[in-house]
């Protein structure tokens, strides 16, 4: 949907770092995350939202790195290397993964770099897209064949909350449309619900999910 004016921007720094979970004993796997934006392009933002206290939502600023040849090369030579604490790329850790493609296309670039360096050399490295997108923000993974290196994964909730806290974000249904569509292509699709919150409604979304 729609959103806040998105500003482009060269990234200075490098893209690619390992993000390890706090404290130690959380039950959640380290990655690294490909840092491609600030912010989200989804408006409003969801109320909840934790990237809202971050420096850069300060006046509204929402922000995509226009380096994409930069950032395709250093993914490039992330999937070169062996031995890796993890071989899950994350590009939906501190933005969207696909809130930015109309104002910066990259995810297509990824596909196929995925493709072409892990898919056809038989490589782990895998490139997760984490969205609460729908349709329209997949048109670019609609018009690619399936890669076994990528994963889409689509955070849901009941469509009350949906409603009330995450009104930029496609609806619900849209979304669990888009999963159904991916998944027919043969893409990978994961699906959550999250975050869960206290007096709604969850049982329609979970019988959706199965």
């Amino acid at each position: 949907m729609a959103g806040e004016e998105v500003r482009l921007r060269e990234r200075k720094s490098r893209a690619i770092e390992i993000f390890r979970t706090t404290p130690p004993k959380t039950v959640c796997p380290n990655f690294y995350v490909l840092s491609h934006a600030n912010g989200c392009a989804f408006g409003p933002q969801c109320e909840y939202c934790y990237l809202k206290s971050s420096f850069w939502y300060l006046g509204g600023r929402q922000e995509a790195f226009s380096n994409v040849e930069g950032m395709i090369a250093e993914t490039g030579r992330w999937i070169e290397k062996d031995g890796l604490e993890s071989y899950v790329l994350n590009s939906g850790n501190l933005s969207d993964s696909l809130a930015f493609e109309e104002a910066r296309p990259l995810v297509g670039e990824l596909v196929e770099l995925f493709r072409e360096k892990a898919e056809k050399r038989g490589r782990p490295h895998t490139l997760l897209v984490v969205t609460k997108g729908g349709m329209r923000e997949c048109a670019t993974l609609f018009a690619k064949e399936a890669c076994r290196n990528v994963i889409v994964s689509f955070s849901v909730n009941s469509n009350e909350a949906a409603a009330q806290y995450e009104r930029g974000a496609a609806t619900v249904e849209d979304r669990l449309e888009a999963a159904r569509r991916l998944k027919k292509a043969g893409w990978r699709v994961r699906m959550r619900i999250d975050p869960m919150i206290a007096g709604f409604d969850y049982g329609e979304v979970v019988r959706a999910l199965a």
